[in-house]
């Protein structure tokens, strides 16, 4: 409990700042941002171990930032909490580059085949190095 007389919503503000100073929970964040991903396509376009990618969506889940669903083999994640989806958006204006390119061409779960989604990643990311 806080010390702040009068401010009831403080610890929940301190709550999501709390689950955005994790630089992995801020990647799945911005990810999803962009659309609802699978767990699969998180970990290839984040880069993020498995272990610590469920690590991360298990404390977003019971923060309650993000909800999952089941669609076939895959579990299909999206941000449901409007507040961080509006905190993120103003962080997204203030740093454009904060959400990977590789997740802003990425179409949203359900446009590709998850089969050929590792192949795709690395074609993403050996165009983003031709460019650069």
């Amino acid at each position: 409990m806080t010390n702040v007389e009068g401010c009831r919503q403080t610890d929940d503000v301190v709550e999501l700042l709390k689950q955005l100073a994790n630089a992995n929970r801020l990647a799945i964040i911005s990810s999803l941002l962009e659309g609802p991903r699978s767990v699969t396509e998180l970990e290839l376009v984040l880069s993020i171990r498995q272990p610590t990618l469920s690590q991360q969506i298990t404390s977003l889940r019971e923060a309650g930032i993000i909800e999952g669903h089941r669609e076939g083999r895959h579990i299909i994640y999206s941000l449901v909490d409007e507040r961080t989806t509006t905190v993120m958006r103003f962080l997204a204006n203030i740093y454009p580059d904060m959400i990977p390119e590789q997740v802003r061409i990425l179409p949203p779960f359900g446009y590709i085949d998850c089969a050929k989604l590792p192949d795709m990643i690395v074609n993403m990311r050996l165009s983003m190095q031709d460019a650069s």
